[in-house]
């Protein structure tokens, strides 16, 4: 009797959404031996990091303010223009 793995499989969204390196990403939590990711096969990682991101945008959309209140306000901030460079809309 031969058995059939389910074939895990990486959300579409994260690599049109993601931008960052989840190579680099998993290849440090392999190095940190996080949570014995050294003893995991690499696409196992992939997934859970994939799952790990999915649970940050969930909480994000689960409570926004939160999330506003709670992280990297100040790299916001800090690229938002100053009100006396903004130009008045004549209405």
């Amino acid at each position: 009797m031969q058995l059939k793995v389910k074939t895990k499989e990486i959300p579409e969204w994260l690599q049109k959404f993601c931008v960052l390196d989840t190579e680099a990403i998993i290849e440090i939590l392999q190095k940190k031996q996080f949570c014995d990711c050294d003893r995991m096969p690499t696409h196992e990682v992939k997934y859970a990091l994939a799952q790990w991101f999915k649970s940050l945008v969930d909480s994000i959309e689960a409570d926004p303010d939160w999330f506003i209140n709670a992280h990297c306000s100040k790299q916001f901030i800090q690229h938002l223009p100053e009100p006396f460079d903004l130009e008045e809309l004549d209405e």
